[in-house]
């Protein structure tokens, strides 16, 4: 993914896949927070510093439910009744990330 997005390999620290099927028991899926707090644990992460980043209102649920910051992105985003920033795509979340950070 970020091959294809031209940002180099230092951007995200990791990346999480919920394993289970939706018909299975929760786990790891959203708006469960567990893979969030799991990665801010094993990368020692800075929770006001750390992104969920999504293209639904239940990826926002889950950022919040682990205490982190969060973003939607995509052309149209969900309405979740929250005020968190919109970016029309992942990368130009990306771009404004890391024009703020760097």
């Amino acid at each position: 993914m970020l091959d294809l997005l031209g940002l180099g390999s230092a951007l995200f620290t990791d990346v999480c896949i919920a394993p289970e099927h939706p018909d299975q028991p929760a786990v790891y899926r959203k708006p469960n927070p567990r893979f969030i707090n799991e990665s801010v644990e094993r990368h020692g992460l800075d929770r006001s510093q750390t992104w969920m980043v999504g293209d639904k209102g239940i990826d926002v649920e889950a950022g919040l439910n682990a205490g982190i910051n969060v973003a939607l992105v995509g052309a149209e985003p969900p309405s979740t009744g929250r005020h968190e920033p919109r970016y029309e795509s992942l990368l130009a979340f990306a771009q404004a990330i890391t024009q703020t950070s760097g």
